[in-house]
């Protein structure tokens, strides 16, 4: 805490007059406030709280052992925040992106690092609460994310006759997805490949 308060005290003198301590300073703006102002502390370093979080916000986030008894020791999931706030975890359905993340093999190939993660489905679990079943312990910066949402097996047609059934989607370039995480994580980063998605 001591740290986080000097941070934001010298960011705060750095800034001049567009820097107030009486305004409430959320998660999300002292984020990049801190790594804007010479990287003095990252997300990581904060008590993270889901009420601290808005809907459609990336995290990165370690399921309990009771809550994914099957999953590897220090697994790391990607999800993103619902309006309950819970916490949905994503898939990856590009086999191109899947191996651009966990291969050291070349990416040269790749016509675009603009991957789209949706909800996965069929994981361990639909969804998780924090912090019951899962502790949250990154933020993924929302400037490389672009939510939107599509038609459910791509437009009208067996089980969407109508077009009408939706589902979220997040567009975030690897790249800076890589950047954004750093090798830590992605060492222990799952996101499940779900080629039937597309």
């Amino acid at each position: 805490m001591l740290i986080q308060n000097l941070a934001i005290l010298i960011i705060g003198l750095g800034l001049g007059n567009s820097f107030t301590f009486d305004a409430p300073v959320s998660l999300q703006k002292r984020k990049f406030l801190l790594n804007s102002a010479l990287s003095l502390v990252s997300v990581d370093d904060l008590s993270v709280s889901v009420d601290d979080l808005l809907e459609t916000d990336v995290v990165l986030f370690a399921p309990t052992a009771s809550s994914a008894p099957e999953a590897k020791n220090k697994e790391l999931l990607l999800g993103y925040i619902d309006e309950k706030k819970y916490i949905q975890p994503l898939c990856i359905f590009e086999p191109s992106h899947y191996s651009y993340l966990f291969s050291s093999s070349s990416s040269s190939s790749l016509s675009s690092t603009l991957a789209d993660f949706v909800h996965d489905e069929e994981g361990p679990k639909a969804e998780y609460s924090p912090p019951h079943d899962c502790e949250i312990v990154h933020v993924i910066s929302h400037e490389i994310i672009t939510p939107s949402a599509r038609q459910v097996g791509g437009g009208q047609g067996l089980g969407n006759p109508h077009g009408e059934h939706c589902e979220d989607v997040y567009t975030i370039d690897l790249v800076d997805l890589v950047k954004d995480l750093g090798e830590e994580y992605i060492e222990i980063l799952n996101v499940p490949l779900r080629e039937g998605r597309m």
